[in-house]
Order: structure tokens, then C-alpha cells, then sequence
């Protein structure tokens, strides 16, 4: 037994890297980049990390209080892009059922559906709450989520 050597735990670069997220900022940051930061840390971190936001940012295009996932790009747009891209998405909070029946999949009974749940829980607050919708699951909304705003 004398002979066996007793072995500090390693710290391999696993170890180390599993709790270091990278994440690429790029648009309307004062220094866009490449970004190391610690794990669960949340957009606001990041977007401190690269200076803020441009004098042209939409602070809207992203969830500060989202936590960040390593590899990620954080896009941030303007405001005149934010406009565009909201416009171009249809509402799941003020859609007609000939707007909803536009989406890929959901067709007149489902988009009916989506329009009787919000009258009975008010406004949706997140486009993840569309699954509490009879018809719609996780895959359905994955497929319109590019589509679809609040």
C-alpha cells in the first residue's frame, strides 16, 4: 500500500471550460466581439461586456434577462431592423384568423383556437405559451416561431 501514490484531482480543460461560455456579439454593440464570461451569465452581462448599446440599438431585439448558452451569437439590431422584422412577423396577440391561418400548419381550426385561448387567458406574454394551446406542440412551434411575435 506504501507504494501507491496519492493523485490531486486534475483540472483538465474540460473542468475549467465547463464553466466558461463564449459568445459572439456582433451588431449594434459599441465593440462587438468574442466574449468569455462565466456560466449562467445573462444577455445584460454580455451586452455590459461589449460597452453597451450603440446610439442606434434597439434595446428590444434582445432579453436582457435571458441566460446565455455557450457558442451562441447574440445579434443585436437597430431599431429601424427591429421595426422591419416585427412587421414582417404576425401578432399572436392581435392576428385575425386569416393571418394565423397563414402560418405553416395551423390552418382555420387551430388558428380559431389560438385566438379563444388568449380571449380566455388575456394577452399571451410569451410565444412559448402557444403549446398551452390544444393542437400546438413544441415541433409545431418551433416551425413558426420565425414567424410569430407577441
Amino acid at each position: 500500500m506504501d507504494s501507491q501514490e496519492i493523485l490531486e484531482p486534475a483540472t483538465s480543460v474540460e473542468t475549467v471550460s465547463s464553466s466558461v461560455i463564449s459568445i459572439h456579439v456582433v451588431g449594434e454593440v459599441v465593440s462587438p466581439g468574442l466574449y468569455e464570461l462565466e456560466l449562467g451569465s445573462r444577455v445584460s452581462d454580455v451586452i455590459e461586456l461589449a460597452g453597451g448599446f450603440s446610439e442606434s440599438a434597439s434595446t428590444q431585439s434582445v432579453n436582457l434577462a435571458r441566460v446565455l448558452v455557450d457558442g451562441e451569437q447574440l445579434i443585436v439590431t437597430s431599431v429601424q431592423e427591429f421595426i422591419e422584422i416585427q412587421d414582417s412577423k404576425i401578432s399572436i396577440n392581435e392576428g385575425s384568423i386569416e393571418q394565423l391561418d397563414e402560418l405553416p400548419g395551423v390552418g382555420p381550426s387551430i388558428a380559431a383556437k389560438i385566438i379563444d385561448h388568449r380571449e380566455k387567458i388575456g394577452r399571451f406574454r410569451s410565444v412559448e405559451q402557444l403549446v398551452e394551446v390544444n393542437g400546438i406542440g413544441s415541433k409545431m412551434l418551433e416551425n413558426i416561431r420565425d414567424m410569430i411575435r407577441l
